[in-house]
């Protein structure tokens, strides 16, 4: 029975730390899609064979870029509803800081910040994994 539990938590604990994942894969295709619509090869000259098959071919990647964000987004969505339909405040704080933060401080930080020690930190984190529904 334990065990299931662990493994329940760390499959909890993936999924959150997948956010910054999804962020990331976020930026990295706005900005190629960025510079596909900007930045054309000067050997490719407009109106012709070559450049109709290019300009087909970059807008069917770009269409798979945007379907990419688009499901990144919503998986940053999910993550940020469960995180914030946690009851307990102290417990949503804690999610906020350890995985949905783009810097995210220290654990020790974190305990200092919310004026708990570290063991009680651990405790709250280890709660909160079990209480978030994803």
């Amino acid at each position: 029975m334990a065990g299931r539990i662990k493994k329940y938590i760390a499959e909890k604990k993936e999924i959150l730390q997948g956010y910054k994942y999804n962020l990331f894969w976020i930026k990295a295709n706005r900005e190629m899609i960025n510079r596909l619509t900007t930045e054309r090869p000067p050997e490719i000259i407009t109106d012709t064979p070559t450049s109709k098959r290019y300009d087909k071919k970059i807008k069917e990647i770009i269409t798979e870029m945007q379907e990419n964000i688009k499901r990144n987004m919503e998986a940053c969505d999910m993550i940020e509803k469960a995180v914030n339909s946690l009851e307990d405040p102290t417990e949503k704080t804690i999610l906020k800081y350890k995985y949905l933060c783009e810097q995210p401080p220290t654990w020790e930080q974190i305990a200092e910040e919310i004026n708990y020690s570290l063991r009680q930190w651990y405790n709250i984190h280890n709660a909160a994994l079990k209480h978030i529904n994803l």
